[in-house]
């Protein structure tokens, strides 16, 4: 008896250790690999040697077995639980359980890439690059999504209020013009047309809308010209309005300027990068996505301001060591980025490596005395006919690459 309770405890022992072994291997691994299949046979094999001892009841067996149950997998589960020893019913709910948990992991595998597509190709057409520590996580790639869309929501109000106030000043200085030619009994047709386009429904596109002001813009200047010497009062509504005109110009001018740059750095945005994708069409071209080694110990040394400072030292270095043909944004945070039209791999290389060794030789000035900065930097050249999505993951893996590979280094997407 001494003996069989030893070898009950020792397998009982094997069993657990085994359990705790499969358990861990059923979250990492795919239920058809056959090391799994293995384990569970060996745990089957134990019990099965636990249940023939004689200190073990039937009863007692059945305990424990039902206790394991709720350890594994509702599939494992049910192959340990004899049919003869479940009610009709309960087998019939544990099949349907089953049968409900493997329709709804088909669901997922199904649903879960067609989420990733669609929400990367909403970013895509919004300009926006997809963060290479989002690729894989749904939630982080919606907030992204969300915060992309609330930039442009909020860079279109400032475009869509200085139209508004460019419409506002021509009204008010057309309908001056038009009360005197009406007092002289003078019609100018470029004047009602442009009178018709005020009038009209401003397009929600902010291009759209400049070019329509615009032409208004033009047939006032040519209205001016008929008017002449019409009199007095004429001539100074117009010149009053194309002074108005041109400072409304202008805010435009500012006010696009904004939405497509940097305010700390004057670099290009996102948006910026967008166009300049665009503008490529398919011709060859290297993504380089630069990043500042350690930039939130500086914050936390030196202080946000000190951190300020290194960023816009980071923008006067990168763009003084690049081509006139090239851009350079920032994507945000530490984060830049360099498009380099037309050069090939290896002058492409050369380039970050310049970027790269400049960095680390300067010395950057900050409210809080001379900081040493580091970057690493993901090359990726762009392959014919490749999507700007793909290309711009490609650079995000070799940036973390370069991370991965001890930092202040060029990795190359090679992919």
């Amino acid at each position: 008896m001494v003996k069989q309770s030893a070898m009950l405890e020792t397998q009982l022992h094997e069993a657990i250790e085994t359990l705790s072994l499969l358990r861990t291997r059923m979250l990492r691994t795919d239920p058809k690999n056959a090391e799994l299949r293995s384990s569970f046979r060996e745990i089957s094999h134990h019990l099965e040697s636990i249940r023939q001892l004689n200190p073990v009841s039937s009863e007692e067996f059945r305990q424990f077995i039902s206790w394991l149950s709720m350890f594994l997998q509702a599939d494992f589960g049910m192959n340990l639980r004899q049919y003869q020893q479940l009610g009709d019913s309960e087998r019939d709910a544990l099949i349907e359980h089953i049968n409900q948990r493997r329709q709804l992991l088909l669901q997922a595998e199904n649903d879960v890439p067609l989420l990733h597509t669609v929400i990367g190709t909403c970013l895509m057409t919004l300009n926006a690059a997809s963060d290479s520590e989002a690729s894989g996580s749904i939630e982080k790639q919606a907030r992204q999504l969300a915060k992309t869309l609330n930039n442009h929501l909020r860079e279109d109000e400032k475009l869509h209020k200085a139209l508004q106030a460019f419409i506002s000043a021509m009204q008010q200085s057309l309908e001056k013009i038009s009360s005197s030619l009406g007092d002289m009994g003078g019609q100018i047709p470029e004047l009602a047309e442009t009178q018709n386009i005020l009038n009209a429904e401003l397009p929600a596109d902010p291009k759209m809308a400049q070019a329509l002001l615009l032409k208004a813009r033009a047939n006032i200047l040519r209205a001016g010209q008929k008017v002449g010497q019409a009199g007095k009062a004429i001539s100074q509504a117009l010149k009053s309005q194309q002074a108005q005109m041109q400072e409304m110009s202008e805010n435009l001018n500012r006010a696009e300027f904004d939405a497509l740059h940097d305010p700390l750095t004057g670099l290009g945005n996102r948006r910026k990068l967008g166009e300049m994708f665009k503008s490529l069409g398919n011709r060859s071209a290297a993504f380089l996505i630069i990043d500042v080694d350690h930039f939130k110990k500086i914050n936390d040394r030196y202080g946000h301001d000190a951190g300020d400072d290194v960023l816009v030292g980071m923008a006067r270095i990168l763009t003084g060591n690049v081509r006139a043909t090239d851009m350079v944004v920032r994507l945000g945070g530490e984060e830049f980025a360099a498009v380099l039209p037309e050069v090939s791999a290896d002058n492409a290389f050369t380039i970050a490596e310049t970027l790269r060794g400049a960095i680390e030789a300067g010395s950057f000035k900050t409210r809080k005395g001379e900081i040493q900065v580091t970057t690493s930097i993901g090359l990726a050249s762009r392959k014919p006919d490749e999507p700007v999505s793909h290309w711009i993951g490609r650079g995000d893996v070799a940036l973390y690459q370069a991370k991965s590979n001890g930092r202040n280094r060029t990795e190359v997407s090679l992919d």
